[in-house]
C-alpha cells in the first residue's frame, strides 16, 4: 500500500530516413486503502460515522486482496502439477517405446535378420539417447 511514480520513455529510429517516435509516459499510482488524514477530517466534518465505514471498506479490501493473491497462487500450483504430470507421462512412455524398439531388435536377431536388427537397434539407441539427453532443451528456450 503505498504511492508510486513511473516514467517510461520509448525511442524509435528509422536508420535510413533518420525519422522516429518517441514517447513518454507518467503514471501516478495510489494503492493507498485509507484517504489522507487531511481528507479524513474533513468527511468527519461531514458525517461521524464516516471513519468506521471506511475502516469496514479498507478491511473488506484487504481481505479481498488475500484471498485474490490465494487463488493466484492455488492457479500456479495446480499449473506446476499438471507440468510435473505432463513430463513424467511423457517420459515413461518414451521409455515404452524405447524398450519395444529393443525388443523388436531382439525380435529380428532372433529371425536370423542381422543386419536389419543392427541397423533397427542403433537408431533406437541414437533417438533414444538423443530424446532423453535433449528432454529439457525445449522448455528452456521458453524461458528466455
Amino acid at each position: 500500500m503505498a504511492k508510486k511514480r513511473t516514467s517510461v520513455r520509448h525511442q524509435v529510429v528509422n536508420k535510413k530516413g533518420n525519422r522516429g517516435v518517441q514517447v513518454e509516459q507518467h503514471e501516478f499510482f495510489d494503492d493507498n486503502l485509507l484517504p489522507d488524514a487531511e481528507e479524513l477530517f474533513k468527511l468527519k466534518e461531514l458525517d461521524p460515522t464516516v471513519i468506521d465505514w471506511i475502516k469496514e471498506r479498507a478491511e473488506k479490501e484487504q481481505d479481498a486482496r488475500i484471498r485474490f493473491n490465494d487463488s493466484k497462487t492455488d492457479i500456479v500450483k495446480k499449473s506446476q502439477r499438471d507440468v510435473y504430470i505432463t513430463d513424467m507421462v511423457s517420459l515413461s512412455f518414451g521409455f515404452i517405446i524405447m524398450l519395444s524398439g529393443m525388443f523388436s531388435t531382439l525380435f529380428l536377431f532372433y529371425f536370423d535378420k542381422d543386419v536389419i536388427g543392427s541397423l533397427f537397434g542403433a537408431g533406437t539407441l541414437i533417438i533414444a539417447v538423443k530424446s532423453f539427453l535433449g528432454f529439457n532443451r525445449f522448455k528452456n528456450k521458453d524461458k528466455n
